[in-house]
């Protein structure tokens, strides 16, 4: 639990009204069987909600509290001013620090569902004055984010919420109104990056606004600037979806499965981009950028055509290492001993693969495929060698799946040795590249087993 740093003693008592209408807003946390009232008096504890409700209440420091039950110890209560989890349902708190609380005249108005406010008032900036004493119901906003997932919780509240009343609003000066609404378009921008990128996707944000005349529209420089800073972002973001050829660092040791898994999200990915970029709205900016000659519209558009083109190699590529993944899902599957009888339809598939792709065809491709299969054979060969047995002196069945583990190494070397010359000899394009790379793993764990073997000390 959280207070803000301050002890409960250093923080003034928490009045009882307002006590009371915070309690009141947690009773949607309460199971659908269950008596609300009842149910917020066995949940709460003084001695550890208090303090976080003390600081939220009186501290111009605490902007957020979160409310949220527990599922692995008990259903318990939980406030805190950060939510570092995902649960399934969760409140938040949220005020204006520039505003302090009073308990007059309190009104609750509880309404369920995803999003719900509760005595919510968006007050403009004119009517902001520092601490200003405030009704609880008009600086406390309480939301419902549900399903677990506090990111696209948030991106749905902005974009549906605050963003439209924002952008629409009459009452802000202009000056500071033009430069607050560059700021937010910004941190819509990233938050539905990342908020979609955790699930590995890629969407580019759309702005809101009437840009249907592109010509009246690149009249107003404002919102010129607000959509060329709009633009880098997408250029950043597609930029880096094109330069991911390859799987990160940590699928070093991966099989081929996780190969066939990338390119099947790489496909998804571009799709989904590609289709973004036809959308009305993207459009109807680059049609605005037109009527400026923005100089940041020329990158953005090559970037386009570039997105055109590696969709179609990635979808050629998964259409290909599709014919992989039933043999791969069985060898993921596989002990040691039947290892040599699933590698010639694997071997084949990859030989049909290099004849026939048209962008999966390279030496660097085929190489860091055959690593993965390398990676998959020893996962499998290590999965029945048990170092309990070796530490039990239980050696007879760690000695025969060491002989099996050596014996599949070496028939995985043999079948490659085999196709490769199969392709030289019918192939118009021999594998010609150095397997060294593709044997190292294997050869090294070979060694490994071959002294755990001998070792008469461990074994």
């Amino acid at each position: 639990m959280e207070a803000d740093n301050l002890a409960v003693s250093e923080v003034p008592a928490v009045n009882t009204t307002c006590l009371a209408w915070l309690q009141q807003q947690m009773q949607m946390l309460a199971p659908k069987t269950a008596d609300s009232a009842e149910w917020i008096v066995t949940k709460w504890d003084a001695a550890e909600h208090l303090p976080v409700i003390q600081s939220f209440l009186s501290s111009l420091k605490v902007a957020q509290v979160f409310a949220w039950l527990d599922k692995l110890a008990d259903d318990k209560l939980m406030l805190s001013t950060s939510l570092q989890t995902q649960p399934d349902k969760a409140l938040f708190f949220t005020r204006d620090t520039e505003r302090l609380i009073l308990p007059d005249n309190i009104q609750v108005e509880v309404s369920g569902g995803w999003g719900s406010f509760i005595s919510a008032v968006l007050t403009s900036a004119s009517q902001v004055t520092s601490c200003v004493n405030a009704r609880i119901q008009e600086v406390v906003q309480v939301g419902v984010i549900q399903g677990g997932d506090t990111m696209q919780a948030l991106l749905r509240l902005m974009s549906t919420l605050y963003a439209p009343q924002f952008i629409t609003g009459s009452l802000w000066p202009e000056s500071i109104k033009k430069d607050f609404i560059g700021q937010l378009h910004k941190f819509l921008a990233r938050l539905t990056e990342t908020s979609h990128g955790l699930k590995g996707r890629t969407v580019l944000y759309l702005p809101q606004g009437n840009m249907a005349d592109p010509v009246a529209a690149a009249a107003d420089k404002d919102l010129v600037q607000q959509l060329e800073s709009i633009t880098i972002h997408w250029t950043r973001q597609i930029k880096e979806v094109v330069n991911q050829q390859e799987q990160d660092d940590a699928a070093e040791h991966a099989g081929p499965l996780a190969e066939i898994e990338f390119w099947r999200s790489r496909t998804v990915d571009l799709g989904g981009i590609r289709d973004q970029l036809d959308d009305k709205s993207v459009l109807q900016v680059v049609a605005i950028l037109e009527q400026t000659r923005s100089s940041y519209l020329s990158i953005f558009l090559s970037l386009r055509k570039a997105i055109q083109q590696e969709a179609v190699v990635a979808e050629d590529n998964l259409k290909f290492l599709q014919c992989l993944e039933q043999p791969c899902r069985t060898l993921a599957s596989a002990t040691a001993k039947d290892i040599p009888k699933i590698l010639p339809l694997i071997l084949n598939c990859v030989r049909m693969i290099w004849s026939l792709s048209r962008f999966y065809n390279t030496p660097e491709r085929l190489v860091g495929l055959l690593r993965k299969l390398s990676n998959e054979i020893i996962n499998r060969c290590c999965s029945v060698i048990s170092l309990p047995d070796i530490f039990n002196g239980d050696v007879d069945n760690v000695i025969i799946a060491l002989e099996q583990s050596i014996e599949a190494g070496q028939d995985w070397k043999v079948a490659y040795e085999h196709t490769a010359k199969a392709v030289a000899a019918r192939a118009p394009k021999p594998w010609s590249f150095d397997a060294k790379s593709v044997f190292n793993f294997v050869d090294a764990f070979k060694e490994r087993c071959r002294q755990v073997q001998y070792d008469r000390s461990i074994l």
